[in-house]
């Protein structure tokens, strides 16, 4: 809580936010960070949900591998979805997408990168979906990124999300995935 004050500031149109700030500072450098409010911890109907997520983070942060898929080619990549909802100054929302993770089956090449989308679609319960045109650039990202990390581009990707996924999704990550010759898409 002492370091409340200097979590973030909104001035003329500046907006600082201190998390935000020290992770991707920290991120470009390769040092792990974990930051714990005391919100979180005092949260008694979640304990088990933050005793898990602390202690895989403490122990992926330590350079472990959380778990490997028995009998799983390591040419399979895994990328995982996940989407950062901000609101602009002017109401409109903003959304940061993050390719928050890809690996192999052995847990091996762990990548992050984040981008912008530039246009969101949201449904029903307002949660963000991409078109076909977001959707293919982050098959590329994907493709890239294996690439980058295994010095080979994957047989078969496994993509997944915790919300459904839309048919433009499906189709634009599939096309990017295919148009180099990865057939096998998940």
């Amino acid at each position: 809580r002492q370091w409340e004050k200097f979590r973030s500031f909104k001035q003329e149109g500046e907006e600082f936010d201190l998390h935000d700030y020290i992770k991707a500072f920290s991120a470009q450098r390769n040092i792990t960070t974990q930051i714990i409010e005391e919100s979180t911890l005092n949260n008694i109907n979640s304990y088990c949900q933050i005793f898990w997520w602390l202690s895989l983070a403490f122990y992926v942060k330590s350079k472990r591998t959380p778990w490997i898929l028995a009998n799983m080619p390591s040419n399979t990549a895994f990328a995982g979805i996940g989407y950062s909802i901000k609101k602009s100054p002017s109401g409109k929302n903003e959304i940061v997408l993050g390719c928050s993770h890809i690996y192999n089956a052995k847990g091996e090449g762990l990548k992050y990168k984040l981008s912008k989308v530039e246009h969101p679609l949201f449904d029903s319960k307002k949660n963000p979906f991409l078109t076909y045109d977001e959707a293919f650039k982050l098959g590329v990202s994907i493709r890239e990124l294996f690439l980058q990390s295994m010095n080979e581009l994957p047989k078969r990707v496994v993509v997944h999300k915790r919300t459904p996924f839309r048919e433009d999704e499906i189709k634009g990550i599939t096309d990017a995935l295919k148009s180099t010759g990865i057939e096998d898409v998940d």
